[in-house]
């Protein structure tokens, strides 16, 4: 992994935030982070944490901060997997990048996506990351 893009996203991890799921009980983003790599429903969980980020009233700047939290931890995990468990993360992580409204960084993320997909094995996922037009 190139490590200025992987600085770069982990720097933003200094503390992390919690999210409060449909259950209303808070989950944190290392808690989110976990529950991809045992095979939970990853990009459900990052999908619905996004929504409420975004329905919190945050400021663009605050979403892309939180957001960046999230990725974070998202590749602090992944790193950890054995490059074929990586794919749900990949996916979540394209999410995130998706979401966010800093062009940058969701360039920056997109391209650790990229390089975590990079190693995962051809015969399990079809190209999953995208850059952005």
């Amino acid at each position: 992994m190139k490590p200025r893009v992987l600085v770069c996203v982990l720097a933003t991890a200094a503390s992390f935030s919690l999210v409060a799921p449909a259950s209303g009980q808070l989950q944190s983003y290392e808690d989110i982070a976990a529950a991809c790599a045992i095979g939970e429903d990853c990009e459900e969980l990052v999908a619905s944490a996004i929504s409420q980020l975004q329905q919190s009233g945050l400021s663009a700047e605050e979403l892309a901060e939180q957001l960046g939290q999230l990725a974070a931890a998202l590749v602090e995990v992944a790193v950890d997997l054995p490059p074929a468990e990586r794919v749900a993360v990949v996916e979540a992580l394209t999410i995130v990048a998706e979401e966010s409204p800093d062009s940058s960084q969701a360039s920056e993320i997109l391209e650790v996506a990229e390089e975590l997909e990079s190693e995962i094995p051809d015969d399990t996922t079809e190209p999953i990351v995208t850059s952005p037009s």
